[in-house]
């Protein structure tokens, strides 16, 4: 199963070296986690890691979200939604 590193107050999923967000084993994401650390990037103590499938069923955030096109409706959205996925955002309808 793949593992993600992830901040442990927003839950926002961290992108390693080379944009990279998900790593294959766990030997695999303590060493990114190590890297960056040493490259200044994130501070060991925030982030955290977690199997992939864990970390979307239990814990993830999520936001309530206005659909722009359709005032006073409300949407729950992953807090790692980009923008220009997101219902609350003109980019999403102007594709």
């Amino acid at each position: 199963m793949p593992y993600v590193i992830f901040n442990r107050d927003t839950t926002l999923i961290v992108e390693g070296n080379h944009r990279k967000t998900h790593y294959k084993t766990e030997g695999a994401v303590r060493a990114a986690i190590t890297r960056m650390c040493k490259t200044g990037k994130v501070n060991k103590a925030e982030y955290d890691y977690a199997e992939s499938g864990f970390y979307a069923r239990n814990i993830e955030k999520y936001d309530m979200v206005e659909n722009i096109m359709n005032p006073g409706h409300f949407v729950k959205e992953s807090v790692n939604t980009p923008n220009y996925m997101s219902v609350g955002s003109e980019a999403y309808f102007s594709m």
